[in-house]
């Protein structure tokens, strides 16, 4: 940011520059520890295979600039006013001349943040690719006036959320009278230590912030590990995040829910070895994911999509006053809730499960084998929500004359009544589960079923679906929506880039974050309580969640049909979409192809005599899951998988 940078005089000596940083230049590369993947998943920039008969794109795969630069209206609220802020003064802000080495070690980031955030620590304050910019913030008029002069100069300006300004170390938070001592509370969990911290910092927050307050800053909300500020100026609204890093166990114990905190590896220790990778992390979700990280994978999800949607509406260029038509109408606009409509026979749970699946083993099995695998799709969630069909607007109760619908060239998308005949009546494989979660063996079932389901349905076995007609089904009821399209596309697209350069770079703890993004925010898709801000209710499309569970179903029972016809190995244990074989040395069963939706191998482990006799005299499936569990070291956790 070179109007930042041309600025420095005011801290200090006119002479210093931004050119000191966090650390050392020789550490530069992803973060230490990190290894890079294995080459069956470096994925190219074209990484979901092509399908025949997809439905037309809502918009374009490649994303314009100015998709990736428009800001979601609940970032900025009106457009800076240009009023004049104090700026600091050398009692305000230590001279930059006077910082200590060890305090300015050299650039480790990409710039593509500086002008989104701040990071400080005890020793001082830095933009995230590491440029030192002054001392350390140590009273909150210092940190009014440091604010205040950013974006007085075009700095703080919001990307996907609103800036923000994080405090990285407990030494900054000591500073500022904002440090509580967790070792000194009496508590008995965890959590009632959580909540006993928060319960004791927010007063000292609210209590400490006179400078901001006379300065015509608000704290919206309950100030904790972030605590927002809105000012009004002229006619704009400015809005800053402060990040409490120190408290962000507070908020939760597990790694999943802290955004950029919680990705990959536990964060280096030491304050400025910390603020680097934190600084780093910023930056890279800047560049390659296009907003600022959340302050969870799934808001930062929110965001993307909202930025997305902000861009199709056309938008006003923020604090320069300038109109922007780049971008207007590009692509559908999903702005309204998608909730289950009200069905005859409301299901309990989901429309579209999981499977969780598992028969034993019998001679033909083990025949031959020496090891267990497990196979799972890469990234199958991404794969579906960037191919898929989805609805938006009201959708229309079909409750006569359902089957025509579904005889249409083209199946709308909807929600369809069907009956489900028995398992047993129908010529299906004995060696893999049922076409549908909802199809029992032995009587039928009248349940709600996807498109995606209806079409898996109808569809040869040979394919991995059921062989039915319509006319098995007794169709007689739907929901059909009246626009379809690839809603999620550009949003997948987005994704998918950024996890490739992830891969090809070997940066691990940024695959595992934007893992993290599509899968928790698919899963959230399904719960109002999510979202129940007014500008947030669109998120919720428990239907379009539906329709990625059995796409990437579906996927999976196609890939074991053909592994099946190839090899003969079929799989005795299904969980979502990942599949696991007793194998032999030529079983060749993993698809080294790089695109996304691939069955690609996850673990495995070589087997004994013992365990082969183990394995075929086991009589019941859970005992089953708990010796393939012992023998692949156990099983991955739930939110790993897909």
């Amino acid at each position: 940011m070179s109007e930042v940078e041309g600025q420095l005089s005011l801290f200090g000596d006119a002479d210093e520059s931004v050119d000191g940083g966090l650390v050392d230049p020789a550490t530069t590369g992803p973060a230490s520890g990190e290894a890079a993947d294995t080459a069956d998943d470096r994925t190219p920039a074209s990484s979901v295979e092509p399908e025949a008969d997809q439905d037309p794109p809502v918009a374009d795969a490649e994303e314009t600039a100015a998709e990736l630069a428009a800001e979601p209206a609940s970032a900025v609220e009106g457009v800076d006013g240009g009023a004049d802020v104090a700026e600091p003064s050398g009692e305000d802000v230590e001279p930059t001349a006077e910082a200590s080495e060890e305090a300015r070690p050299a650039l480790r980031a990409s710039t593509a943040a500086d002008d989104h955030a701040m990071i400080l620590t005890d020793t001082g304050s830095y933009l995230p690719s590491g440029a030192y910019l002054a001392g350390p913030v140590d009273d909150i008029n210092k940190l009014t006036r440091l604010i205040d002069w950013m974006m007085n100069r075009k700095g703080l300006v919001p990307k996907g959320s609103a800036p923000q300004v994080w405090l990285v170390g407990t030494g900054i938070l000591e500073s500022l009278g904002w440090y509580v001592a967790a070792d000194e509370l009496e508590f008995e969990t965890p959590a009632e230590a959580r909540a006993m911290v928060l319960a004791e910092l927010a007063p000292r927050i609210q209590n400490s912030m006179a400078p901001l307050m006379s300065q015509g800053w608000e704290i919206r909300g309950e100030p904790g590990d972030r605590i927002h500020l809105t000012r009004n100026l002229g006619n704009g609204r400015r809005m800053v995040d402060l990040i409490l890093e120190g408290y962000a166990w507070a908020i939760s114990s597990r790694a999943k829910d802290l955004g950029i905190l919680g990705a990959g590896d536990d964060l280096p220790e030491g304050s400025m070895a910390e603020a680097a990778e934190i600084g780093r992390r910023i930056a890279w979700s800047v560049e390659h994911l296009g907003v600022l990280p959340g302050p969870t994978a799934t808001r930062t999800a929110a965001d993307i999509f909202d930025q997305i949607m902000q861009s199709r509406r056309g938008s006003t260029s923020r604090g320069r006053g300038k109109s922007s038509d780049a971008g207007k109408t590009r692509g559908a606009v999903i702005d309204t809730a998608g909730p289950v409509p009200m069905l005859d026979g409301q299901l309990h749970g989901e429309i579209e499960p999981r499977t969780w699946w598992a028969r034993t083993l019998d001679a033909d099995d083990l025949a031959g084998v020496d090891r267990v695998i497990s196979i799972d799709q890469r990234a199958s969630y991404l794969a579906s929500a960037g191919s898929d069909s989805f609805g938006w607007g009201r959708p229309d109760h079909v409750a006569i004359g359902a089957d025509r619908r579904a005889r249409e060239e083209k199946t709308p998308y909807g929600l369809w009544r069907v009956t489900l005949p028995a398992g047993n009546s129908i010529a299906l494989p004995e060696k893999l589960p049922l076409p549908h979660p909802h199809m029992k063996y032995d009587s039928i079932v009248t349940t709600w079923v996807t498109s995606v389901s209806l079409e898996a349905l109808t569809s040869p076995v040979a394919d991995g679906g059921a062989g039915l007609d319509l006319d098995d089904l007794e169709l007689d009821e739907a929901w059909v929506w009246p626009n379809q399209g690839r809603a999620l596309e550009a949003w997948a697209t987005r994704l998918r880039k950024a996890r490739a350069v992830a891969v090809e770079s070997g940066d691990t703890v940024m695959k595992g974050h934007v893992g993290n993004i599509y899968k928790r925010y698919i899963g959230r898709m399904l719960n109002p309580d999510q979202w129940q801000a007014s500008n947030k209710q669109h998120h919720h499309q428990p239907v379009w969640r539906a329709t990625i569970m059995a796409s990437s179903r579906q996927r999976s029972r196609r890939a074991a049909m053909a592994l099946a016809d190839k090899t003969g190995r079929w799989p005795f244990q299904a969980f979502a979409d990942a599949l696991t074989y007793v194998a032999g040395p030529d079983d060749e069963l993993a698809d080294m192809s790089p695109y996304l939706g691939k069955l690609v191998f996850e673990k495995g482990a070589p087997l004994t005599e013992k365990q082969i006799s183990t394995l075929a005299s086991a009589s019941d499936v859970n005992v089953l899951r708990t010796l393939v569990g012992e023998i692949l070291g156990g099983d991955i956790d739930e939110d790993e998988r897909e």
